[in-house]
């Protein structure tokens, strides 16, 4: 089997998953990016406090995103099995 069989196989035919795993890269980003300033900032107890609400809700937002995605994924094996 060639690589390329392979990687048509492994694709996502659906675009809605793409744009999910976007959105879940994104997240990880913002996320990621206020980690990196709370770990720098070492005085300021209050920005820290907004910091960590801010990962909280960034937290939020990535389980929504995964909860989205098994969800989808779990609608299409469903309908993958209906169709064998």
């Amino acid at each position: 089997m060639k690589f390329n069989t392979i990687f048509q196989f492994l694709v996502p035919k659906d675009s809605k998953f793409i744009s999910l795993f976007e959105k879940g890269a994104e997240n990880l980003v913002k996320t990621s990016g206020l980690l990196k300033e709370l770990v720098l900032v070492t005085d300021d107890v209050n920005k820290r406090n907004e910091m960590i609400k801010g990962i909280k809700e960034f937290e939020k937002c990535g389980d929504e995103i995964t909860h989205t995605i098994f969800d989808e994924l779990t609608h299409l094996a469903a309908k993958n099995q209906k169709n064998c």
